[in-house]
């Protein structure tokens, strides 16, 4: 046997998804007798140019949606690009039959961003540099 870092390319593979999701899905049959339903997401931004301009990405396990990134590059802020792609995940999350969306947040980055599309927040965590790590979620009504 070895053990080696995962490095980018090994991180972002198939091969490593495949397994993570393979027996992560068997482990939630087995143990708690309903699918994960794991995989990961994306939605991308591009300008007139087909130039990325944004993106959102995360992942989705048992029916949580959790928003790891959002990236808008800085002379497109401002304009509603971030509101866009939030929307398509809450649409997203809808449509997958989501109970919550989650998301991390320094309070350099955009707290203010998710407490104006609805997050609440659940709790903080000082001593990052001098930052703070807010974690935040809003729960989803799949009755709309």
């Amino acid at each position: 046997m070895e053990i080696v870092r995962i490095d980018d390319a090994i991180l972002n593979s198939d091969e490593l998804h495949i397994f993570f999701s393979y027996y992560f899905q068997d482990y939630s049959i087995k143990k708690l007798n309903k699918s994960s339903n794991f995989y990961n997401w994306g939605f991308i931004a591009y300008d007139d140019n087909k130039k990325i301009i944004g993106a959102i990405k995360g992942e989705i396990m048992w029916n949580v949606i959790h928003i790891d990134l959002l990236m808008i590059k800085p002379e497109y802020r401002k304009q509603g690009i971030g509101t866009k792609l939030y929307d398509l995940v809450l649409d997203f999350a809808k449509k997958k039959k989501c109970v919550l969306i989650t998301v991390e947040t320094f309070d350099f980055q955009a707290p203010i961003f998710w407490k104006s599309k609805g997050f609440t927040l659940d709790f903080s965590r000082s001593g990052y540099d001098d930052n703070t790590l807010h974690f935040l979620s809003i729960k989803l009504n799949n009755n709309e």
